[in-house]
């Protein structure tokens, strides 16, 4: 995403929008983009460029790690803030800021319980928690691996 230079004002200018171009290059299936990037922000000049600030949203659709369905969910950065240098064609280029702070926002664990469409359910929903319970059961008969020190007597004195 490149803001045009020319049209900040020395108090600042803000610009809202929604990104189209595909600025991310997944190669990983698990994760896809499912829209453009929503931008409010506000520029201003500084010596060696522009600073920004202002709100990002990105939707996606993440692959759950427990049923592997993907479900929709969206990055939404409330305090983005970047500087970028202004380039010979007087625009300031903010595109690999942008994706490394969208990307860096993705769970890295991500399940369908995180989705951000309220009542999303996953396909696993209940199908973990009779073998979790059994586990649990089963813990307590385990003989304790340090049963046999404590049959040993404290060291004379």
């Amino acid at each position: 995403m490149k803001l045009p230079v020319s049209q900040i004002q020395p108090e600042g200018t803000y610009f809202e929008g929604t990104c189209e171009e595909d600025i991310f290059n997944l190669q990983d299936k698990a994760v896809r983009t499912a829209g453009g990037t929503h931008y409010a922000i506000y520029a201003f000049p500084t010596d060696e460029g522009i600073a920004v600030s202002g709100k990002l949203h990105s939707p996606f659709e993440l692959e759950c790690t427990r049923c592997l369905t993907h479900f929709p969910y969206e990055v939404a950065i409330e305090e983005f803030n970047a500087e970028a240098p202004v380039t010979g064609d007087h625009f300031a280029d903010l595109t690999e800021t942008l994706r490394e702070d969208i990307l860096l926002a993705l769970p890295g664990y991500p399940r369908c319980e995180m989705s951000t469409v309220e009542g999303w359910k996953c396909a696993a929903e209940g199908q973990f928690d009779q073998a979790q319970k059994g586990n649990e059961d089963t813990d307590d008969e385990k003989p304790s691996p340090w049963g046999a020190l404590d049959g040993l007597g404290s060291p004379p004195q």
